[in-house]
């Protein structure tokens, strides 16, 4: 049986599973069309805060991925509604530590985003390929006044086609050990953005995959939020970290291509019963796996 046969709708991250930084793994657009000329639903999901959804639909049509910004889930969606579930009201000042995007995202959700260290009522923080030492002072400054501190998410790096840069993670931890607060996480592996991206999906919980490339987001967040899940091993993930994996995928695959390729008919989610078995360095004996042959630069 091919995966598509088993789902109906896709709800795939973008860095390392469609690009890596400006270029796209090799086959993943024709996989997205293949997706949906099946009649299948996809729904973007990424950890990645560092542009609104209008710009990640612009850079997915360079790729010829045509997309909606509404069909794009960002950890920015879990941040507003962070702010508005810890009583922030329209019009209260946040200090925003990460890209301006982040900051037009905020504003245009009623919240004056400001890089002011006075008289805010909470602290955001995500990736930054532009940031300085001088961003990471004032937020840690911010932090230590006692106001909310949220972060996006705790991703140790992102995938480039230059290799792995330092993620949000490596900047929260910063600012962390620099004022001895620690941040709330609101993406990826929280279940939030899943459950978000599958009521815009329109699907059944058990007719969807989640596609990611790592196995303490992707697959930790697919798992709390009920789906299933398939690593692909184009991003941060290699063959060589399966062994490893934190969490266990009910697949691996060597790219979203084989998705919709014949070499993912067989292809066979593991049962409840072993994962009960399972043993921290075990390699998942039931799930399917396939081979295929500066700092801070932005994507």
């Amino acid at each position: 049986m091919r995966l598509t046969d088993s789902y109906d709708a896709y709800l795939v991250d973008l860095d390392g599973v469609v690009w890596r930084g400006e270029e796209p793994i090799a086959g993943a657009p024709e996989a997205i069309t293949a997706l949906r000329d099946m009649g299948k639903r996809v729904v973007f999901v990424t950890n990645n805060a560092s542009r609104s959804p209008r710009d990640y639909a612009a850079k997915l049509m360079r790729l010829r991925i045509p997309t909606e910004p509404a069909d794009i889930i960002s950890s920015a969606h879990a941040v507003i509604e962070q702010l508005r579930a810890i009583g922030l009201k329209p019009g209260d000042r946040v200090h925003v530590c990460g890209t301006p995007a982040l900051g037009q995202f905020v504003a245009a959700h009623r919240f004056v985003a400001t890089g002011d260290t006075h008289d805010v009522k909470a602290l955001v923080v995500a990736w930054n390929p532009q940031m300085v030492m001088d961003d990471i002072r004032r937020a840690a400054d911010v932090a230590r006044s006692g106001v909310p501190f949220i972060g996006a998410n705790r991703d140790a790096t992102y995938p480039t086609e230059n290799g792995l840069l330092p993620g949000s993670g490596a900047i929260i931890a910063a600012i962390e050990v620099a004022s001895a607060h620690t941040a709330t996480i609101v993406g990826k592996p929280e279940p939030k953005l899943f459950r978000v991206a599958l009521e815009r999906a329109g699907a059944a919980p058990e007719r969807t995959l989640v596609v990611g490339d790592r196995a303490d987001s992707d697959a930790a967040g697919a798992r709390a939020a009920g789906l299933a899940v398939a690593l692909v091993l184009t991003g941060v993930t290699t063959e060589r970290d399966l062994p490893l994996l934190p969490i266990r995928p009910d697949y691996i695959l060597s790219s979203i291509c084989e998705i919709t390729s014949s070499s993912g008919e067989g292809a066979l989610p593991a049962s409840a019963e072993d994962e009960d078995q399972d043993h921290p360095g075990d390699e998942p004996a039931d799930v399917r796996e396939e081979r295929s042959p500066g700092l801070f630069d932005l994507p």
